[in-house]
């Protein structure tokens, strides 16, 4: 289990104070505390809009999930493997994923068909990309339901 908090929150404005509604999930150490002066400029600019306020109160309503993705990157795959990737990442994929699978899991599988021997190899030539929808766990792992291969 790791010891990082995530931390997940929505966004109002942009850098240049302009409406720009957004959803997303950081860990916590990215983050830093509004300086006395942003809390104030955020009181005078932001709480009197009450035609913002009231946008960005639907759009917290409708906008609360958020998926994981995990991009697994391979290459040093010869014509004939690369060819082959898409087919043996759904033969051990397909059946499956509708059930989750954690990473240790997707890893294991890899391995099984000997992918994991091109994993993270440079020049990257296919990515298996996996989600995790609204970050859904399984004890204390990340349980991943969908997945597609990208050709780069």
């Amino acid at each position: 289990m790791s010891p990082r908090t995530l931390f997940y929150c929505h966004r109002i404005v942009n850098d240049s104070w302009k409406r720009a509604f957004s959803f997303q999930c950081c860990e916590l150490s990215y983050l830093k505390a509004l300086t006395p002066s942003d809390l104030q400029q955020v009181e005078n600019c932001l709480l009197p809009d009450t035609k913002l306020m009231k946008s960005f109160e639907k759009y917290q309503a409708t906008k609360n999930t958020l998926d994981l993705v995990a991009n697994l990157a391979f290459g040093g795959l010869n014509g004939k493997g690369l060819e082959e990737f898409s087919g043996l990442c759904n033969a051990i994929l397909a059946d499956r994923i509708n059930g989750g699978v954690t990473l240790d899991d997707v890893l294991a599988l890899l391995s099984s068909v000997g992918l994991d021997a091109h994993a993270n190899k440079h020049p990257k030539q296919a990515t298996l990309q996996l989600a995790s929808i609204n970050h859904e766990l399984r004890g204390d792992e990340f349980l991943f339901r969908q997945y597609r291969v990208l050709s780069f």
